[in-house]
């Protein structure tokens, strides 16, 4: 395996970060999740990468992460409340073993823009709503043609995240993934 760009040396062309998406509500599907801890260790968190299905912002993704197990009663209250609206959104039968279900099935997200209390950090996404589709937009949904589940993995479904070279893989001090 070489290490060196194909085409000659990387020179980057464009270096800003991601567009916001404007509040709204968009159809989108999840095409990934996991359980795992968060990185506070308090609890789990579902994280779920939701995809965009049409219209202008069609194959954008967006990261919810959903902390359903929580020693904080009032922000495992939130979690699991957002956590219920998923599964009623897909439809899937409870009680849930994985988080199989909740992919690849169509809903509709309401978005907003979450502003960093502290101004540290940019501003971004953040998934306020889940909401099953209408009856007529059920029919034009599954009319579109959306790709096929991939099988999960074990690392897809619970556990922790695999070691690698990747930062976002590297162990922290207590073992577990940062």
């Amino acid at each position: 395996m070489s290490l060196e760009f194909p085409e000659g040396p990387y020179s980057p062309t464009d270096l800003g970060g991601f567009d916001l998406l404007p509040p709204g509500e968009y159809l989108a599907q999840a095409i990934e999740g996991r359980i795992a801890p968060p990185k506070s260790g308090n609890g789990y968190q579902l994280t779920l990468i939701w995809k965009v299905l049409e219209g202008e912002y069609e194959n954008r993704q967006i990261w919810q992460n959903i902390g359903f197990l929580h020693p904080k009663a009032g922000a495992q209250h939130f979690g699991q409340k957002m956590l219920n609206a998923v599964i009623a959104a897909v439809g899937a039968a409870i009680p849930l073993k994985t988080v199989e279900p909740l992919l690849f099935v169509p809903v509709r997200l309401g978005i907003a823009i979450e502003a960093d209390k502290n101004g540290m950090y940019p501003d971004k996404n953040r998934v306020v709503k889940v909401s099953p589709l209408g009856d007529s937009e059920t029919a034009e949904a599954a009319a579109s043609p959306v790709p096929a589940p991939k099988p999960a993995s074990a690392a897809s479904t619970a556990g922790p995240a695999p070691a690698g070279s990747a930062p976002w893989h590297k162990k922290t001090q207590g073992g577990a993934a940062a």
